[in-house]
């Protein structure tokens, strides 16, 4: 019976199938084939119910084979984990004209009958279609425009500790934050606001589009430990984002700074202290880099791209390094600051020495631009490349395998191998971070 009932199953989508080549090959009017698989919000809260609908709106009747309750399943994306697969079955169902199935799922998993967690999910039908659909589950106690029409609103009424969720959109608002919040956009690329100032400490900001449009895209003041990440800051007439004053261990990663004709990129100010800058993409800037009167910060792994000055620092005992200088004028350093981890400084494009040793470190004209005793030979891209060749390959491995089990008092100590934590010990942990890398070019 499972044998004559799979046979069915099959015929039927291969004579479906082969109808539509036959059209096609035969120069016919292709029927109209056109389904949809679609959710009912592109974004839910967590414990949300989330509604999925596939349509047919085509001229034909679609064989639906083998699966209950739904000819689809829902995976974690990217990881790949089925959360919710329809169970197998020895039916055939058919799908006519106009018609559709629903089902609303309530975000627990299949399998553990537990809830889900918050991240980016995705439809696929289990038919051979290639449909699918991606929605995200987040866990936020508001979400904009759902609970209130504007971000400010939002802020306002949002209770100390609360995470708001902000669809895409263009928001015309300059926006205050004075209480410990996440300010979550959709998607940096399509979640659009004039600007940002936070006056409070532990809030995170991330995912938006800041068409300054004023003098500051995001301001902080009298603010630590928060989390300024994975933002867009483009026009800003002054400054794009700025530490302003007493604002200490702070994050500002992995944000894009561009298109700002006499502005500074990311500025820290008076009692601006060990706050991190790292993974940041700034161009077009009068400085990318402003530092005054602050100590101890890290600025490392940035793209510093056609500034007209890479960087002007009037404070101490800031770190400065792994950073690439492209096309981006003079450095101006008034303090007493380091500019390297004791091994690798930072990659200028203007720098014409040479590497004797072929440690992908440069070792002539030094100190480059007067601060920098290690200017990298090539672009800072990848710890696992060692040698700076922009190349993981097995010289990588060679060089980190010769330095295993090494430490800074040891004959065979390498210290461009000691690239993952804890610092001051070549160990397993440093072989697997290269060999998680390998293959991997510039």
């Amino acid at each position: 019976m499972r044998r004559v009932a799979s046979a069915v199953m099959v015929t039927l989508l291969l004579v479906y199938v082969l109808t539509l080549t036959f059209d096609i090959q035969s120069g016919k009017a292709e029927p109209e084939v056109y389904l949809l698989l679609e959710t009912d919000k592109s974004v839910y809260k967590l414990g949300e119910n989330v509604t999925i609908t596939l349509a047919n709106n085509s001229d034909e009747t679609i064989p639906w084979t083998g699966r209950f309750p739904a000819p689809w399943d829902i995976f974690t994306y990217p990881e790949n984990k089925c959360v919710f697969a329809a169970s197998p079955c020895f039916c055939i169902f058919e799908l006519a004209s106009g018609e559709n199935v629903t089902y609303t799922w309530n975000q627990s998993d299949w399998y553990t009958i537990s809830p889900v967690e918050p991240g980016t999910y995705e439809v696929r039908d289990n038919q051979a279609w290639g449909l699918s659909e991606y929605f995200k589950i987040v866990d936020a106690e508001v979400v904009v425009p759902d609970n209130y029409p504007t971000i400010q609103d939002a802020i306002n009424a949002a209770n100390e500790g609360d995470t708001i969720f902000v669809r895409n959109g263009t928001y015309d608002e300059y926006l205050n934050v004075t209480q410990s919040l996440a300010v979550l956009g959709e998607d940096a690329q399509c979640t659009t606001a004039i600007g940002f100032e936070i006056y409070a400490d532990n809030v995170v900001l991330s995912g938006f589009t800041m068409n300054a449009g004023s003098d500051v895209g995001v301001v902080l003041s009298n603010s630590s430990q928060c989390n300024v990440s994975n933002n867009i800051v483009s026009f800003a007439a002054f400054y794009a984002i700025c530490l302003y004053q007493y604002s200490s261990n702070n994050h500002i990663m992995n944000n894009r700074i561009l298109s700002s004709v006499a502005g500074f990129g990311i500025s820290l100010m008076v009692g601006c202290n060990n706050n991190t800058i790292r993974r940041n993409s700034i161009s077009q800037q009068q400085a990318a880099i402003y530092i005054l009167d602050s100590h101890n910060n890290t600025i490392d792994g940035n793209e510093l791209t056609d500034n007209e000055g890479a960087a002007y620092i009037d404070g101490s005992f800031n770190h400065i390094y792994r950073n690439n200088f492209v096309n981006s004028g003079e450095v101006a350093d008034w303090g007493e600051n380091t500019w390297d981890n004791g091994c690798e400084g930072n990659y200028w494009s203007n720098y014409n020495g040479t590497d004797s040793d072929n440690d992908g470190v440069g070792d002539t004209y030094l100190p480059w631009e007067g601060v920098d005793n290690y200017p990298l030979m090539n672009p800072y891209w990848n710890p696992g490349d060692i040698d700076h060749d922009l190349d993981v390959d097995i010289f990588d491995v060679v060089r980190c395998g010769s330095a295993y089990g090494s430490t800074p008092s040891s004959p065979n100590w390498n210290p461009h191998c000691d690239i993952a934590e804890p610092y001051g010990i070549v160990d397993i942990l440093d072989i697997v971070l290269v060999a998680g890398n390998y293959g991997e070019s510039w």
